[in-house]
């Protein structure tokens, strides 16, 4: 390690325990709502499956949904990158511009090939031959890839708003949007199984809340108007200090977008391996649902460090050191595991997975034991999620591809590995192979940016 970049990190260490408290408090006060919003987010899915199991045949309609979904989630899952690129690359009016410039046209591209495919004879064999549906659930879900074309327009919208509300420091109006698309959802829910049938009341439910979500958040930022920019400004890179090699074109901000999008297709991508492997133990409906009632409940005590990026690039270089911001990051980390832990460890986990779930026995059982393995999750994706927010604020964003992609590859030999050697171990192969690949995906990011943190100093 060279000299300079040693003397730096231990005055970094050495300062971190002189923490300002009114500046951990202003920290607090600017994750607080960011965390909520994700966990509402989680919750919301719920909503989804509620109003899908009071379906007509609800049975073939959450078939068909979940198939439209998968493959939903391929077109829109490019789009969920542009508030990470708006948050990092905006430094003025004109910065922004050029980035929603970039993001409307990444979206035309996108809903063009939604229309190719589900407006043609693509979509009977995609979802026919490829998925493996028939009669009825092949028409479902048809049907339902077409209402999530709106999807990519809708997190297009959202991403954009909130960047800015986040770049402004005014995240509450995140946590607030996100209140009135729950409320919202509950109420359709309860509404449109009376009006619509099958996978497309799900479908509805879902565009519905997404659509007044990113609605809300457009009107918030108009409202504010020129007033944004004076806030906005005083968090934007610039004003930080941190200096780019290259400045702000389209092009810039394509080679930015493209990376972070390849880092969303390929960890969706590597969802097919988990349920492959999954599928080849002894009890594969068992290990898929004591996997699947498991991490929902653990990825509700993640959810709090999901937006730990956003805290790296508004803070990161504001803060009187350094240090802070990575002692409240992993503080963050440190309280969802130690929460995950006491439900995993005590009762009270039994109380959940029986009462309020309402899991038969076998997957409670099967899911306890997976909960102990997911107890270090919430850390360790903390942790993920810090290096990247330092990747972000240096503006590399390959790394985070290759992160992604070492996720991925991780997982997937883990998930095929373990299932042919032991299958008998069941669910318990997702939650090690989850838990591996993250591992992994914090090494490699953690490598690059410090990499890139010391470049910047």
């Amino acid at each position: 390690m060279p000299e300079r970049q040693a003397t730096q990190l231990c005055r970094h260490r050495r300062q971190g325990w002189n923490l300002d408290w009114r500046e951990i408090l202003a920290i607090s006060r600017f994750y607080l709502p960011l965390a909520a919003t994700s966990i509402l987010m989680m919750s919301s899915h719920s909503i989804v499956s509620g109003a899908l199991a009071r379906a007509y045949h609800p049975a073939v309609a959450m078939a068909a949904y979940s198939a439209a979904l998968s493959i939903g989630q391929l077109f829109e899952s490019p789009t969920f990158g542009i508030q990470r690129m708006v948050v990092s690359l905006t430094e003025g009016p004109q910065s922004f511009w050029t980035t929603a410039r970039v993001a409307a046209c990444i979206l035309a591209g996108i809903l063009f090939l939604m229309g190719a495919v589900g407006y043609s004879p693509l979509a009977a064999w995609l979802f026919g031959q490829l998925v493996g549906l028939e009669g009825d659930a092949l028409i479902q879900a048809i049907t339902c890839f077409r209402i999530f074309m709106l999807w990519p327009t809708f997190v297009t919208l959202r991403g954009i708003s909130q960047g800015l509300l986040v770049l402004s420091k005014k995240t509450y109006w995140l946590t607030a949007n996100m209140l009135v698309r729950v409320t919202a959802m509950m109420a359709l829910a309860a509404v449109l199984p009376r009006l619509l049938e099958g996978a497309s009341v799900g479908a509805a439910v879902l565009m519905a809340g997404i659509g007044i979500e990113a609605g809300l958040s457009a009107l918030v930022v108009a409202a504010v108007g020129r007033h944004f920019w004076s806030s906005a400004s005083e968090s934007g890179p610039a004003a930080r200090g941190v200096r780019h090699r290259e400045p702000l074109s389209a092009w810039y901000v394509v080679r930015f977008f493209a990376a972070v999008a390849a880092a969303s297709l390929v960890q969706t991508a590597s969802k097919p391996a988990l349920a492959a492997g999954l599928g080849r133990t002894t009890d594969p409906v068992l290990a898929l649902a004591a996997y699947q009632v498991a991490m929902n409940l653990a990825f509700i005590f993640s959810a709090i460090s999901f937006n730990i990026h956003q805290v790296v690039v508004v803070y990161g270089r504001e803060a009187r050191h350094p240090a802070l911001t990575r002692t409240f990051c992993l503080a963050v980390g440190l309280l969802g595991t130690l929460a995950l832990g006491l439900l995993a460890f005590t009762p009270a986990g039994l109380f959940v997975l029986e009462d309020l779930i309402g899991a038969p026995a076998d997957v409670v059982r099967q899911a306890t034991v997976l909960l102990r393995w997911l107890v270090p999750l919430p850390l360790v994706t903390t942790v993920t999620e810090y290096y990247y927010g330092l990747l972000l604020l240096a503006r590399r964003t390959k790394p985070i591809t290759a992160a992604k992609l070492a996720y991925a590859l991780t997982g997937a030999c883990a998930y095929l590995g373990l299932a042919g050697c032991y299958p008998e171990l069941g669910g318990l192969i997702g939650a090690l192979g989850t838990v591996l690949a993250i591992v992994v995906e914090a090494l490699v990011a953690r490598r690059h940016a410090l990499a890139a943190s010391a470049q910047l100093a």
